[in-house]
């Protein structure tokens, strides 16, 4: 029989939280930016890339512990989440997963296309080349892929 390592939910989301603040990460999506050699997403600001990103990373992060976990440790969560950008003054962040949340959800087919067309929208004004939002479009499904085997091994609990 397998079990699965219960992790609390304020020590998972503050693990990843942690590592999606990190310059490390910054570094990575700016060799992202590089690798995609697009004229529009050069042009856009680095701390609107930076936040679009985080945003569309935490989106991804609740959507995959909405399908994998209880409603209890769903609500943890998110509330995890709000407290630590609030008290980081990165309420611009909140907002924006909002907007991806909804563009997720507001899909019948595919909500992380949805969240890559409103990442071109937000950064380009939707003028980001196809090539680019193919490689964003592969990276966030990377992201959502690698979150949902993760939670086949762990449970998130709240106490």
């Amino acid at each position: 029989m397998f079990f699965k390592n219960k992790v609390n939910v304020a020590d998972y989301c503050s693990g990843k939280l942690t590592r999606l603040f990190s310059q490390e990460r910054e570094a990575t999506w700016n060799d992202l930016r590089i690798r995609c050699n697009d004229a529009q997403l050069n042009q856009a600001d680095n701390d609107a890339y930076y936040s679009n990103l985080r945003a569309a990373m935490i989106t991804l992060m609740s959507i995959a512990i909405a399908k994998n976990c209880s409603v209890d440790s769903m609500v943890h969560a998110g509330g995890f989440v709000a407290d630590y950008l609030d008290k980081r003054g990165l309420t611009q962040i909140d907002s924006l997963c909002s907007e991806y949340s909804r563009a997720f959800g507001g899909s019948s087919t595919d909500g992380v296309q949805q969240m890559v067309l409103l990442f071109a929208e937000k950064l380009t004004q939707s003028n980001m080349g196809e090539p680019t939002k193919q490689q964003f479009y592969a990276e966030f499904y990377a992201m959502l892929r690698a979150l949902f085997e993760e939670f086949k091994s762990v449970k998130l609990v709240t106490t």
